[in-house]
């Protein structure tokens, strides 16, 4: 009878009388055994992710490590897939501890090495704990995730400093604007940027003409007097006759003045907006 091999950490049922022609009998696959299932309790493998690694598929050995650390300058995203069982009906199964402890803006994920079920990130300068249900890939506590990863991806942030943390991607739409608080959807706008408009300012200028009219002005004549002369026995003026009479009679004199209008020029003291500020950084979660 042929050996049979366990699903999950291929650990060798020897078939009855399989290794009774070898001198060392079951001691072999026994002895064998031992150290998987050593492995499989307490095993720790190291793997490097310097520069851009891609995909690495693991082994059926390497998966038999409970410990996994993962190290390395990243230039790429890492994706590490498990293998299938020794009856390809499955992924491997059991549960890993995940240490990331690389450098770099990039993510390790750990996959089935199918394409299907679900996939974990796991957090970088994180131990996370996973593991497979034969299908599936998952965090192994799901009361961990939310203080692993408690911001969905996609989502945007501020922060006090000028390059994005590691896990998000400076957003350099928005440049020299201000916050505003609104209670509605969220947008942006307005035409002049934040230093031009928070600087100092002079002020100057004219005050608008204003032409007065006859209601505006006070209510005045200017009177002239004069000496109407009148010879006798006639109308003409001239000098004094005698006989003649004199009239005393008055009149305006002639208008003067065009209604035109005029400026008041002012000076004032310079508005100084230069409000101190902090300058802050758009993020996006990867």
């Amino acid at each position: 009878m042929a050996s049979s091999y366990t699903l999950n950490k291929s650990i060798e049922q020897p078939g009855y009388n399989d290794y009774a022609a070898d001198p060392t009998g079951w001691s072999g696959p026994v002895n064998d055994d031992w150290d998987v299932i050593d492995t499989a309790l307490g095993g720790r493998l190291a793997l490097n992710a310097t520069g851009s690694v891609g995909t690495v598929n693991l082994t059926i050995t390497q998966t038999r490590n409970p410990i996994i650390t993962i190290t390395g300058a990243m230039t790429g995203n890492a994706v590490y897939t498990l293998p299938e069982n020794t009856n390809a009906s499955a992924i491997v199964g059991g549960q890993w501890i995940i240490y990331n402890n690389t450098s770099g803006n990039y993510t390790v994920t750990i996959t089935p090495i199918s394409g299907g079920g679900t996939s974990v990130e796991c957090a970088q300068g994180k131990r996370t704990i996973i593991y497979s249900d034969g299908t599936n890939v998952a965090i192994a506590d799901d009361r961990v995730a939310p203080v692993d990863n408690p911001i969905p991806s996609g989502s945007k942030m501020l922060f006090q400093q000028t390059s994005a943390p590691t896990g998000w991607t400076k957003d350099t739409t928005h440049n020299n604007k201000a916050l505003r608080v609104v209670s509605g959807t969220a947008s942006s706008g307005g035409t002049v940027a934040f230093t031009t408009a928070f600087a100092s300012q002079t002020v100057s200028g004219t005050v608008g003409n204003t032409t007065l009219d006859i209601s505006q002005i006070p209510s005045h004549t200017h009177d002239i007097k004069y000496v109407a002369y009148t010879a006798a026995g006639g109308n003409d003026i001239g000098a004094m006759s005698p006989g003649g009479s004199t009239t005393t009679n008055s009149t305006m004199i002639q208008s003067k003045g065009g209604g035109g209008s005029h400026t008041h020029t002012f000076t004032g003291t310079a508005i100084d907006l230069a409000v101190q500020y902090v300058d802050l950084i758009i993020a996006t979660k990867d």
